[in-house]
């Protein structure tokens, strides 16, 4: 399976390999990395695992409380 991982900047080696750890437990060590950088995020991260998609980024929580308060 292919991982996207999108952030609001470049990730530290530090961090990339403690979420390069924490994916492949979670769902087996057959898998490629991409990694993006995309500021529109703001902060946080924003996985797609296959057709998974864990998003923790500010913009989505932005987007979220936008969609609320309508």
């Amino acid at each position: 399976h292919k991982v996207t991982v999108t952030s609001a900047a470049a990730l530290p080696e530090e961090e990339t390999g403690q979420i390069i750890s924490k994916i492949t437990s979670a769902h087996g060590d057959r898998l490629t990395f991409e990694w993006k950088v995309d500021p529109a995020v703001i902060a946080g991260l924003h996985i797609q695992i296959a057709d998974k998609v864990y998003d923790g980024t500010v913009l989505n929580r932005l987007e979220r409380l936008q969609s609320l308060s309508r």
